[in-house]
């Protein structure tokens, strides 16, 4: 489903990827740990061809389909637009009712609902952006520190979630006990 072979990547003079090779299969649900700047967001950013890579190639699988949940979602989130019109402008073909419904279900109904989305506090808003990525549909969910701003209990709906989602994820983070249904790949 996803093959990266050699795939190297420097800022400057630092390198921060160094012939990184791995494959997951269909299906698997993957968690990349390790400390912070170690470049495990640069490769999600290759992978989704946001940033190239200086060396080695990566490959989707035939009818791959990837949602993406950014570090820095807050840059998604712009304009002077309620919570559920951003919503329903990321999917119009969706019946009113499925949108409400999907924002009651991330927490985000009533007057939370109405807030401008740069209003939304860090939590809220990563709410939002699960809301959107559960109403895409994808076959791949690519997760990068996902827990920023999420209480514990959040923190384990989230596990409970990836572990019954019938696709592939590729989580990156820097705790792994928070994914401990996940196959793990310890990265330092």
């Amino acid at each position: 489903m996803l093959t990266v072979k050699n795939v190297s990547k420097k800022f400057g003079n630092t390198e921060v990827l160094k012939n990184v090779s791995f494959e997951i299969q269909r299906g698997e649900k993957v968690a990349i740990i390790g400390p912070n700047g170690i470049g495990k967001s640069t490769l999600l950013k290759i992978i989704l061809a946001q940033l190239s890579a200086d060396e080695g190639t990566f490959e989707w699988g035939f009818e791959t389909h990837t949602s993406y949940f950014a570090q820095d979602h807050h840059e998604h989130l712009r304009g002077k637009i309620s919570a559920y019109d951003w919503l329903y402008a990321t999917a119009p073909h969706e019946p009113i009712g499925t949108i409400r419904g999907l924002l009651g279900r991330v927490l985000l109904s009533g007057d939370e609902a109405l807030k401008q989305v740069t209003a939304l506090s860090g939590g809220e808003s990563a709410r939002l952006l699960f809301a959107r990525i559960m109403l895409e549909k994808r076959n791949v969910l690519i997760l990068d520190e996902p827990t920023n701003h999420m209480d514990l209990e959040g923190v384990a709906a989230l596990g409970d979630a990836l572990k019954a989602f019938e696709g592939t994820v590729l989580v990156v983070s820097h705790y792994g006990i928070l994914f401990p249904k996940l196959q793990l790949i310890s990265w330092n």
